[in-house]
């Protein structure tokens, strides 16, 4: 990791008619560019300042103190809020983009499907996984594309050609999780436990593969598509974490009233690991957060 290639948007040197136009929704910022919604007009390059970012382990908190609103100060409260959450995006998305978080994350589910296939030789469910670890391993090569504008200018042709087929695999995924954990009852307990931790993994892995396709899209100057790519995977993300939600809550519910199910006992132990997921602050600005 290299802390100092790592930047945080400079409030104070955002003229009040930017960030007005960005705390009203009028604009969005797009590879690290204000622009206007609709025309897709400059309104200004953003300020940066380097920042030191020492731990990765709490992304969003740590973000968060290296915040400077500046002017903002006397703005309303809705302002510093959606100041805040753009300013923290932005530099989560930097540690995704600029750092080897991202291929770290990707060992750890690789991991987890090495384990799957010892587990589920034969079985339908190495198919989708393999279709996930496709997806997630395009997405790291894309991000080495788009890492530096040399490399984004000497293969803008490449950029735009994993660019396509990132779309199509996104998707693939999203049917993949919603199938996962359906089926976690035809498995064994072993199984159900695998299945559960790879689930997580996944789920917990998408929010950052989605914005490594948008900042490409960005950086090839397709607007539009980043924009879409963006609200598209957010509304779809939402509906997994929706259903997944509320087949946890049923589950615990089970064991609450003494008839537990297949999988209760499996969930339980995994409580937490679930509840970090569904409540992600870090995944829920990625979604939301236009930088």
């Amino acid at each position: 990791m290299t802390p100092d290639l790592l930047f945080a948007i400079d409030w104070s040197q955002v003229p009040k008619h930017v960030g007005e136009a960005l705390f009203s929704g009028d604009a969005l910022i797009m590879n690290g560019v204000a622009r206007k919604i609709g025309t897709m007009r400059t309104l200004k390059h953003m300020p940066f300042r380097p920042v030191q970012f020492d731990s990765f382990t709490d992304l969003p908190g740590a973000a968060r103190q290296l915040q400077n609103l500046g002017s903002l100060v006397q703005t309303t409260t809705s302002a510093i809020q959606t100041a805040l959450a753009v300013s923290t995006a932005f530099t989560i998305g930097t540690v995704v983009v600029a750092t080897a978080y991202l291929a770290d994350k990707l060992r750890e589910l690789e991991a987890k499907i090495e384990r799957i296939e010892g587990e589920l030789r034969g079985q339908n469910l190495l198919f989708y996984a393999s279709k996930a670890s496709a997806y997630f391993g395009a997405v790291e090569a894309t991000r080495e594309l788009i890492a530096s504008p040399e490399l984004v200018a000497e293969n803008s042709d490449l950029a735009a050609h994993a660019l396509s087929r990132l779309a199509a695999q996104r998707h693939e995924t999203f049917a993949f999780l919603g199938n996962l954990f359906r089926s976690f009852e035809e498995l064994s307990s072993v199984h159900q436990a695998l299945a559960l931790d790879f689930f997580h993994a996944t789920l917990d892995f998408v929010p950052k593969a989605v914005f490594v396709e948008v900042q490409a899209a960005y950086k090839l100057e397709r607007f539009r598509l980043g924009v879409h790519t963006l609200k598209s995977a957010r509304t779809t993300y939402d509906g997994c974490l929706a259903e997944y939600k509320a087949w946890v809550k049923a589950r615990i519910k089970s064991i609450i009233a003494g008839n537990p199910t297949g999988t209760a006992q499996i969930v339980l132990e995994r409580l937490q690991d679930a509840k970090r997921l569904l409540d992600s602050e870090e995944n829920r600005l990625l979604l939301n957060c236009s930088v």
